[in-house]
């Protein structure tokens, strides 16, 4: 073999090397969709959020690298499930069937209880106890696809409703506009989220109202759910960061 080609092959193996460490030098990918206030993206195209600045602190404690990425609820999951990269995502419920899969931080954060928002005045003004909404015959509740919610409207969901659940892809903003046009009847979302948009100039003009749920005083705590590509060592760094800068939620 020539010597120009022996230094090619070497060029090769080279790069090819370089790439591989690259690809594998422990960077882990937070993947986030804009859910305000826990993860959102500014106007200056900065992650922020609750659960943002969590994580982000969760992992410099733990000294470990990482860059964010705005991924669509449903392929956070496929990178969890199938990716063979150091793929995480902060803020997750737990679920036992995604534990199969998936890598479980010790807990992050706490919800307050989930509310009602709503344009009906019955449920705005007594809506009463999850399972008394749920049971409403005729009401057209709609939630977020994909994502899990508080555990007890998850054990209700389980069951034959005669409510109306509709699950949508969309964005908040226009499952609240769905709402506000008479598509739906109401939607069940976090009180951070409600307040948070409560909180926004627009909606003094709207006609919607948030209502709190009769005996849901506590929420579910919030994980950061990592893929199996991620190692126990790493993920024992995490925990360990967890426990050094957070309360138990």
């Amino acid at each position: 073999m020539s010597l120009p080609k022996i230094f090619a092959l070497l060029l090769l193996s080279s790069t090819a090397s370089a790439q591989g460490v690259k690809a594998d030098n422990g960077t882990i990918t937070l993947h986030y969709y804009n859910r305000p206030p826990f993860l959102y993206q500014d106007a200056a195209g900065h992650v922020k959020g609750i659960l943002a600045e969590r994580a982000e602190k969760i992992m410099q404690q733990a000294g470990i690298h990482y860059r964010w990425e705005n991924t669509p609820v449903t392929r956070i999951l496929f990178h969890l499930e199938h990716s063979k990269r150091n793929d995480c995502a902060p803020g997750w419920y737990f679920s036992a069937e995604r534990e199969k899969f998936a890598w479980y931080s010790k807990p992050v954060y706490r919800d307050l209880p989930v509310v009602i928002i709503s344009k009906n005045q019955r449920f705005a003004a007594a809506p009463g106890n999850l399972a008394s909404i749920l049971n409403t015959a005729g009401i057209r509740i709609l939630l977020k696809r994909g994502l899990l919610h508080n555990s007890e409207l998850q054990e209700q969901l389980r069951k034959p409703l005669p409510a109306s659940i509709e699950y949508s892809v969309a964005e908040m903003p226009v499952m609240l506009g769905m709402i506000e046009n008479g598509r739906a009847d109401l939607t069940i979302v976090t009180q951070e989220e409600a307040s948070y948009y409560a909180s926004l100039p627009q909606w003094a003009s709207r006609q919607l109202q948030i209502s709190k749920i009769a005996g849901l005083n506590t929420a579910d705590p919030r994980y950061i759910l990592c893929s199996k590509s991620v190692t126990p060592e790493v993920m024992q760094k995490i925990n360990t960061a967890i426990d050094k800068l957070l309360p138990k939620p």
